[in-house]
This record gives structure tokens, C-alpha cells and sequence, in this order.
């Protein structure tokens, strides 16, 4: 048989052989499939090195400019003020493990230009990839760039600050659900870790940033102080001893890494504390420099409350009711339950409807309320709330043990936290540490267009 005869007969039996074909396709198709989903991580871990560069790069412009605003020149050293190359981590920043080396490769420069009259800050580093290693790559550059003119900027508005943050015994819960195989085995995703840890590490992050734009605010600088910031850490009652009342400053590190996880959840003690530190701050500014601070509450949460006071609460939809009722050697309150007497009309024989309940989260959205008619923003966070289960980082006879989140739960936390917030852009929704941290980025963010102007 000739050569093209051979050919021409290879090439009829491949397409008869349809297993084979199917074979080929299911392998192509297959290492698409596998490099997409490679592609999509590295872009996501890129696109998240590049948010985190551009929040760092925002902050030390804005206050490198303060900085020649307020002192009439550059800074010649770092003793002065911004100047010259940092690491992140050199400027209190704490970095995600996507970027190589952590804080310490990320690279801040910060210069400036007097003939332009403006301060400029790049940031940059490297991603270590996933999917672009098996291309070759072992790295891939990230970098942010801002620019702010040194009298378009000025503090506009002394502000105070408190955070009230979630250390129930839910905090020690990992901030990603466990992954389910399709045999019904499960996993824990590797870069999960527990709750308390992504909360210190955005309260961390959050106040460099703010200590990063305001600067010095002790003792030396008295008539010149802006901002005062203040913590409430709770469980199932405002933990006394990680308290740290309003103060001029931001809160340290060590005031924040003295949270720990353990106990119920009760958000409305620390709430109502809250509510009357906001209350006093106007007088502690006006004694400063006169003017009456911008007030902001950032209250997070991982879940709603589960102690506390209970009591009555009227409610049209419980179809329970109850009536006060006498006899001749007491009174007290009668219960019963529409579903066991349908026909019985409850509400045309004086019956009240409700149901007696757990009140935290009533009194928690009363405090809500009450600072937000006093002119107080309130930010609500709800942290590693999605349904699934968690695990708890506890063992029982040699077993890591489990929770459980189900979508009511996850619902009915949501609901509670928007009716808490000032309004709906104020309720953010933070699935996992990296979401948390691009809510204090974007909480900061807020804030920060507040209390500074930026001519334009």
C-alpha cells in the first residue's frame, strides 16, 4: 500500500473512532477549562494587590500634601514627614500573603514636586500567580499612582471615630465555609483562617490609614487635634478591660490585638455606650478648636444576637397572643396560639398579638436610631455571614468541630444590620477577610472624603 494510501486509511479510521474523538475534545476542553479558571485567580489576586496598592497610595498622598500644607515645605527626611521609599509594613500596613513578601515587598514612593505645587505616591509589587507559573511566570507587577495638590487638600472637619466589633465566641469560626466534593467529602479552603484574625488585621490597616492622613495628635499637639477614635469590644456584654475610651489619636495596635473570641452575642450594652460617647464628643471638640465634629460608629458583627434580656414585643404576624387576666387570688398574662383556635377572634376580645422574645436586637436598633437622629453615621458590617458550614477551630474527642449557617439566619442578620446603618450604603456585606478588608478600605474611604477637601 502506498504512502498516501496509508494516510488516507489512518485518517478514515480516526474519524470512525469516536471514543477517540470524544477522548481528544474532553483533554482539550479540559485544559481550557483548567486554564481559565487559572487565568480568573491570578486576574482576581492581581485585581485585589492593585485595589490594596491603590487605598495605600490614596492615604500617603493625601497625607503628604497635608503635610507641606500645613508646615509651608517639603519634608527633607522621614523624621520630618512623608518622604523618599518605604515598605508598606514600615508604614504600619498589613498585606494579604498573594503579594510576595507581604507588606515588606510592597514598595511605597513618595515624592514631590514644588514647581507643580503636588505630592505623588506610587506603590508597587509583585502577585505570586498560579495558573502563569506553568506559562513561565513566576511573579506578576502590580502598581497604583496618586497625585494631590498641596492646596487643593485641607482638613475640613475634626471627626470622632468608635468602632464597635464582635468577640463572641463565633469570631474563633473560620471566615470561609468548608468546600463539599461531589462524594460528599469536604475540605477546608486553605487560605481560610479564623474571623478575629481578619478583624484585627482590618482594624489594624484601618487605623494606619487614618493615623497615616492626620498625623500627630498628642499632647504636643494641643489646638491642633482632629480626630478621636475610641473601641468596644463585646460578647455577651461590652468587654470592660479591651475598652479603650474616646481619645485623641488613633487606637494601637496593642489596643486591637487584645481581642480575643469567646461567649454569646449581645451587640446592644455596647451600642447604648456608643450612643452616649457620641453624645459628649461635641464638647470635647468645641474645647479643642471650636468647631463641632463629624461622628461616626462602625459596628461589626459575624451573626445576630443570642443573649441578653427578653420580653414582650406586639407584632401583627405572629398569630400568638396574650391577654391580662384576673382571678380572685391572682393575675397574670394568658397565652395562646391562633393555630389552636382558628376560628377565635383574638383581637376583637382584647387579645394582643406579639410574642416574647429576645430584645437585643430591639434595643441595639434603638441605639441605631437614636445616634442616627443625633446627626451620628453608622456603619454596619456583616463579616462571614453566608450559609454553610464553618469550622470552629475546636476540637471534641480528637474531632474538629463544626457550625452551621442557614439562610435565615444569614437573612435575618443582614436585615437587622441595614436597619441599623444610616442608610443602605452604609450596610456592607463582607463574605471573607478579603471582603472585610475592602470594607474598612471603603468604610476609611468615606469617612475620609468627609473630613478632608480636595479642591477640584
Amino acid at each position: 500500500m502506498g504512502t498516501e494510501n496509508k494516510m488516507n486509511a489512518l485518517f478514515r479510521r480516526f474519524n470512525r473512532d469516536e471514543k477517540g474523538n470524544m477522548a481528544l475534545m474532553m483533554a482539550l476542553s479540559t485544559v481550557v477549562i483548567l486554564g481559565a479558571v487559572g487565568a480568573a485567580v491570578d486576574f482576581s489576586v492581581v485585581a485585589n494587590a492593585d485595589s490594596k496598592a491603590q487605598s495605600i497610595a490614596d492615604s500617603s498622598a493625601l497625607a503628604a500634601a497635608i503635610h507641606v500644607k500645613n508646615h509651608g515645605s517639603q519634608p527633607s527626611s522621614k523624621s520630618e514627614g512623608p518622604y523618599g521609599t518605604y515598605t508598606a509594613k514600615e508604614l504600619g500596613y498589613e498585606v494579604p500573603g498573594w503579594v510576595i513578601d507581604g507588606a515588606e515587598g510592597m514598595r511605597v514612593d513618595v515624592t514631590y514636586d514644588d514647581n507643580a505645587k503636588e505630592a505623588k505616591v506610587k506603590v508597587s509589587g509583585k502577585t505570586l500567580p498560579t495558573f502563569a507559573q506553568l506559562m513561565g511566570h513566576d511573579s506578576l507587577p502590580f502598581s497604583a499612582e496618586t497625585t494631590v495638590k498641596y492646596y487643593d487638600v485641607e482638613l475640613k472637619d475634626p471627626a470622632s471615630i468608635a468602632l464597635v466589633l464582635d468577640n463572641s465566641g463565633s469570631m474563633a469560626w473560620d471566615d470561609k465555609p468548608v468546600v463539599f466534593r461531589n462524594n460528599g467529602s469536604h475540605y477546608t479552603p486553605s487560605d481560610a483562617i479564623p474571623r478575629i484574625d481578619a478583624l484585627k488585621t482590618s482594624a489594624k490597616n484601618f487605623m494606619t490609614s487614618l493615623d497615616n492622613l492626620v498625623g500627630d495628635q498628642g499632647l504636643t499637639q494641643i489646638g491642633n487635634r482632629v480626630l478621636r477614635t475610641g473601641m468596644l469590644a463585646y460578647n455577651y456584654q461590652t468587654i470592660n478591660t479591651r475598652t479603650v475610651h474616646m481619645k485623641w489619636g488613633t487606637l494601637s495596635d496593642g489596643n486591637i490585638n487584645s481581642m480575643k473570641a469567646s461567649g454569646g452575642t449581645n451587640s446592644a450594652p455596647p451600642m447604648d455606650t456608643a450612643s452616649t460617647w457620641m453624645s459628649l464628643e461635641e464638647a470635647v471638640h468645641k474645647l479643642e478648636h471650636g468647631k463641632d465634629p463629624l461622628k461616626f460608629v462602625i459596628f461589626m458583627t459575624d451573626g445576630v444576637n443570642t443573649s441578653g434580656n427578653t420580653g414582650w414585643v406586639p407584632d401583627d404576624t405572629t398569630g400568638y397572643w396574650r391577654k391580662w387576666s384576673c382571678s380572685w387570688w391572682s393575675c397574670r398574662y394568658n397565652y395562646y396560639s391562633e393555630s389552636d383556635y382558628p376560628t377565635y377572634n383574638f383581637a376583637a376580645n382584647g387579645f394582643e398579638e406579639g410574642e416574647n422574645r429576645l430584645l437585643s436586637n430591639d434595643e441595639t436598633l434603638a441605639d441605631c436610631q437614636r445616634m442616627k437622629d443625633a446627626g451620628v453615621k453608622v456603619y454596619t458590617i456583616g463579616f462571614a455571614l453566608e450559609s454553610g458550614w464553618y469550622e470552629e477551630n475546636t476540637y471534641s474527642k480528637g474531632k474538629m468541630q463544626y457550625e452551621f449557617i442557614d439562610e435565615d439566619t444569614t437573612n435575618s442578620a443582614y436585615a437587622f444590620l441595614q436597619g441599623c446603618a444610616s442608610s443602605p450604603k452604609e450596610f456592607v456585606k463582607a463574605e471573607n477577610a478579603e471582603s472585610l478588608e475592602k470594607a474598612f478600605e471603603t468604610i476609611g474611604n468615606d469617612i475620609v472624603q468627609e473630613i478632608i477637601r480636595i479642591s477640584n
